[in-house]
């Protein structure tokens, strides 16, 4: 049965259980299958919400993922065109393989590759030639012929890296998202953003491309947020 609490109180909650040495999401035949997240109004369950939290913090699995803006639903996969059980999520898309072994019985959603190349942006998406003068903080990927380096390649490492992100489909580049300018980079699975001008790695966020790609089914209420 899925555990409610009501808007807010998710993360005190999950603070006091640490605080006495319990979890929310014991390993075992105790675990709970479920959680609810009240700010959305969607639930996940078992190996989608194991995979949601993925070994970080509440607060964390937040910052990488989001919150559930659908319940489990069956789609066709735009890049390889076959159909899987999948969850979005605000910054995420969960997918089922069965056929795989744990924990590769649940992937991350390709959103980056989905997203497109931004209109003007297409040099940022060009591969580099040659592995430039990587300094003291790039990380050169000859997968995808892109550098990432500073406050995005810190964020990568400490967040979960290729599992978590995949490789770098662009540059660095300023993207006009809502009224403000960022600093974006593309990577498979995510946007990795920070106001031009900030370079510290807790100014780094990961963009909405969950809530920009999700397509309800006709009748189906718009996501909301909290």
């Amino acid at each position: 049965m899925p555990i409610r609490l009501p808007p807010g109180r998710a993360l005190i909650f999950l603070a006091l259980l640490a605080a006495l040495g319990l979890s929310v999401l014991p390993l075992g035949p105790a675990r709970h299958s479920s959680y609810y997240f009240s700010e959305t109004d969607h639930a996940v369950s078992g190996r989608f919400l194991d995979t949601w939290i993925g070994g970080h913090t509440y607060t964390d699995s937040i910052r990488l993922n989001g919150y559930p803006i659908s319940d489990p639903l069956t789609q066709t996969n735009a890049l390889d065109g076959k159909p899987y059980r999948v969850q979005w999520f605000q910054r995420a898309r969960l997918e089922a393989h069965p056929g795989q072994a744990p924990p590769n019985d649940v992937a991350l959603g390709q959103l980056g590759r989905e997203s497109g190349i931004p209109a003007g942006a297409e040099a940022a998406f060009a591969k580099l030639p040659a592995a430039p003068d990587l300094g003291t903080d790039g990380q050169w990927f000859t997968e995808t012929s892109h550098l990432v380096r500073g406050p995005f390649r810190a964020f990568w490492l400490q967040y979960g890296g290729l599992g978590q992100f995949g490789y770098p489909l662009s540059e660095e580049f300023i993207q006009r998202l809502g009224d403000s300018d960022f600093l974006v980079q593309y990577f498979e699975r995510s946007r990795l953003e920070r106001r031009a001008g900030r370079s510290a790695v807790q100014d780094v966020t990961l963009g909405l491309l969950g809530l920009a790609l999700y397509q309800p089914a006709a009748g189906t209420p718009a996501p909301r947020g909290p």
